[in-house]
Formats: C-alpha cells, sequence, structure tokens
C-alpha cells in the first residue's frame, strides 16, 4: 500500500491552525477542489472549526461538492463488525465485544488500482486515488494510516466526463496542423 502526505493545500491557503481536519482534506482531494473550496462546504453543512465530521454531515457535503463538480458519487458496501454484549460469569460484569468488519489495510489492498475513493474508518477519513493512500502523513510515523482500524464507510467518486466528442477532438487536431504549418 503505497502513502503519499499532502496537507491538500491547508497551509498553503492560509489555514495554518485547523486542526482534526481529514474529511476537509479528502473531499478537497476527491472532488479535485480547492483546500478553501472544501472547507466552505463542510462549514455550511454543520462542521466546527477543528472539529470532526459525523457521517450524515459528511453525506450532505457530498451533495453539495458532486453539485458543484458534476461527479457522481457511489457507496461501496463495507462488512460492518458485529457488536454485542457479552456478561462475565465470575464477576457479572458486562464488556462489550466486537467481532468481524474488514480493517483500513485489508479493504484498501481489495480496492481497484484506478479510481478516486473517499474512505472513512474508526475516526479517520483518507483518500484512495487510483491505488495511492492520499493522507496527512507524519514524517515521524509513516504509519499514522492506521491498517488496523475499522472501516465504516467508502463511497467511489466518479469525475464528471468529458464534453469533447470525437469530432471536436478531430477538429482541435486540424486547427493545430494549420498553425503547425504556419510556423514552419
Amino acid at each position: 500500500m503505497e502513502l503519499k502526505s499532502t496537507d491538500a493545500g491547508r497551509i498553503a491557503e492560509g489555514f495554518t491552525n485547523e486542526k482534526q481536519d481529514c474529511t476537509v482534506r479528502a473531499l478537497a482531494l476527491c472532488f479535485e477542489l480547492s483546500y478553501r473550496e472544501a472547507h466552505a462546504i463542510c462549514a455550511s453543512v454543520g462542521r466546527k472549526p477543528r472539529r470532526g465530521m459525523y457521517q450524515p454531515q459528511i453525506e450532505r457535503a457530498f451533495k453539495i461538492a458532486s453539485e458543484r463538480t458534476g461527479a457522481t458519487v457511489e457507496a461501496i458496501p463495507v462488512p460492518q463488525p458485529e457488536c454485542f454484549l457479552r456478561t462475565s460469569t465470575l464477576y457479572g460484569t458486562q464488556r462489550r465485544v466486537t467481532r468481524g468488519g474488514i480493517q483500513v489495510g485489508d479493504f484498501v489492498r481489495r480496492l481497484p488500482k484506478q479510481g478516486t475513493y473517499y474512505l472513512t474508518s474508526t475516526r479517520h477519513a483518507f483518500t484512495v486515488k487510483d491505488g495511492v493512500v492520499m493522507d496527512n502523513v507524519n514524517p515521524h510515523n509513516p504509519r499514522i494510516l492506521q491498517e488496523r482500524a475499522r472501516m465504516e464507510a467508502a463511497h467511489k467518486i466518479t469525475p464528471k466526463a468529458s464534453s469533447l466528442s470525437q469530432a471536436d477532438i478531430n477538429e482541435l487536431w486540424a486547427k493545430l496542423q494549420e498553425v503547425k504549418k504556419l510556423y514552419e
């Protein structure tokens, strides 16, 4: 699993004090928005500065971003863990037991190498673009992406198809050839 460290333009756009913004970064990378645009979208659906987001807010942010960019969002099924309470026969106490689900590392390795994906795990969001995990990787701890964390949700982001037809491309190519002849 290849990792690429990126802040999605956070520092360059002046958001130096921002933290817990993994959703903003992932949204910017998936929909090819500037960090400022993604930050504004997240704020419009209820994200407070330096705070994370909940899944319903993320879904509303997807809707706004897809309307702006023309991209489509498709939910990918993720096996969810089974949670239940187990009572100790010796002490009579209860504890929560989680079994099943899929870990981040396993899920990412099973994704196709082509395409853009917005993934959320336990308390984190990140992007996988053409097989490369794009996240704010700490240089002192390159394994900041918790491969053993449980996956919560996954979405495939498909950008808007090009509006150029083959006839348009042929016409542009002919004009380019004419310009080339002028300079020969």
